[in-house]
């Protein structure tokens, strides 16, 4: 697993599936665990930010945009918790089959959204995935890259 200090970040990359229904909105949320300090932590928030840029094939990748996730530790060591979906925009700029987003995901410590206390390795919060949820039109594409 990975375990998160503040300002920690990791990097990855997805495609859209030729299923994805054109137009529709992403929702992500965030898989973690507090590990052995659930009790200790029990009640503090962590949070993440996911920055992405969207683009189509041939299309161009813009700046990036920043959705902002947080959950509190409901005090129970080694507890599967998930943060709330966060909404990533898929109409307003339409992206086409097979696009890419390129992402980062790091633990933020403005102390709103963050308050995690522990700070040694074995004592911070760790993520075990990163979900991404999309509207299904066809199980895939007719072609290559057109619907």
């Amino acid at each position: 697993l990975y375990e998160f200090q503040v300002d920690d970040i990791a990097y990855f990359t997805i495609q859209m599936p030729h299923g994805y229904k054109l137009g529709t909105d992403i929702y992500a949320h965030i898989h973690w665990t507090p590990g052995a300090r659930g009790s200790a932590e029990n009640g503090k928030f962590v949070g993440w930010k996911i920055d992405y840029s969207w683009a189509s094939i041939n299309g161009n990748f813009g700046p990036m945009a920043t959705l902002d996730l947080k959950d509190a530790c409901d005090g129970t060591n080694h507890k599967h918790q998930m943060t709330p979906d966060v909404v990533i925009d898929g109409h307003t700029s339409p992206f086409g089959i097979s696009s890419m987003l390129i992402c980062n995901v790091k633990r933020t410590g403005t102390g709103a959204d963050d308050d995690w206390v522990g700070t040694a390795s074995g004592s911070l919060p760790m993520i075990l995935e990163i979900d991404f949820h999309y509207e299904i039109s066809t199980v895939g594409s007719r072609g290559i890259s057109t619907k």
